[in-house]
């Protein structure tokens, strides 16, 4: 059987499309982190997180959706942003 954090990232695949980029990780028993998809290029924080959900909601259960925590949906190049401090 497949690990919630897999069925994730499938999910975000079959409604995105295959070229993300991902930093999700399990915390808690929570999948939280990041997805990066050219989707996502010239929409708002808004209009992201709706097209985001929508896949994941398409393909998981209520139980399942009960432990996704918060996922910061960006644009390839936001995503490569160095927000480091020296």
């Amino acid at each position: 059987m497949a690990s919630l954090h897999q069925k994730v990232l499938r999910a975000i695949k079959k409604g995105l499309g295959n070229d993300i980029s991902d930093g999700l990780e399990t915390v808690k028993g929570r999948v939280t982190g990041w997805i990066a998809s050219d989707e996502f290029k010239g929409l708002d924080d808004r209009k992201r997180q709706a097209r985001l959900w929508r896949a994941i909601e398409q393909e998981l259960d209520a139980d399942e959706l009960a432990h996704i925590g918060p996922i910061v949906a960006l644009s390839p190049s936001e995503a490569e942003l160095d927000v480091s401090r020296d």
